[in-house]
Protein backbone atom coordinates (compact mmCIF):
# COMPACT_ATOMS: atom_id res chain seq x y z
CA UNK A 1 0.00 0.00 0.00
CA UNK A 2 1.36 3.50 -0.71
CA UNK A 3 1.52 6.28 1.56
CA UNK A 4 -1.39 8.43 0.07
CA UNK A 5 -3.64 5.69 0.19
CA UNK A 6 -2.42 5.06 4.06
CA UNK A 7 -3.35 8.49 4.79
CA UNK A 8 -6.73 8.15 3.09
CA UNK A 9 -7.47 5.44 5.34
CA UNK A 10 -6.80 7.38 8.50
CA UNK A 11 -9.19 10.57 6.55
CA UNK A 12 -11.82 8.01 6.46
CA UNK A 13 -11.33 6.83 9.67
CA UNK A 14 -11.86 10.17 11.51
CA UNK A 15 -14.46 10.62 9.38
CA UNK A 16 -16.25 7.60 10.44
CA UNK A 17 -15.21 8.59 14.08
CA UNK A 18 -17.03 12.02 13.67
CA UNK A 19 -20.25 10.42 12.31
CA UNK A 20 -20.69 8.18 15.15
CA UNK A 21 -19.53 4.94 13.42
CA UNK A 22 -16.58 2.46 15.58
CA UNK A 23 -13.45 1.70 13.91
CA UNK A 24 -10.64 -0.95 14.12
CA UNK A 25 -7.02 -0.55 14.62
CA UNK A 26 -4.71 -3.79 14.27
CA UNK A 27 -1.52 -4.44 15.15
CA UNK A 28 1.08 -5.60 12.56
CA UNK A 29 0.78 -9.32 12.37
CA UNK A 30 4.82 -10.06 13.26
CA UNK A 31 3.42 -8.46 16.82
CA UNK A 32 0.88 -9.51 18.49
CA UNK A 33 -1.61 -8.95 15.93
CA UNK A 34 -4.42 -7.81 18.54
CA UNK A 35 -7.62 -4.92 17.33
CA UNK A 36 -8.61 -2.39 19.75
CA UNK A 37 -12.35 -0.80 18.77
CA UNK A 38 -12.45 2.50 18.72
CA UNK A 39 -15.66 4.94 19.79
CA UNK A 40 -16.03 8.60 19.97
CA UNK A 41 -17.55 8.64 23.17
CA UNK A 42 -19.74 11.86 22.46
CA UNK A 43 -21.72 10.24 19.55
CA UNK A 44 -22.21 6.85 20.38
CA UNK A 45 -25.93 5.20 20.35
CA UNK A 46 -27.36 2.37 21.74
CA UNK A 47 -27.16 -0.05 18.85
CA UNK A 48 -23.19 0.31 19.50
CA UNK A 49 -23.29 -0.02 23.13
CA UNK A 50 -25.32 -3.38 22.81
CA UNK A 51 -22.95 -4.55 20.39
CA UNK A 52 -20.33 -4.29 23.10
Amino acid sequence: MSYPANINLIEKAITDLQHGKPIIITDDTNRKNEADLIIAVKMIKMPIMAML
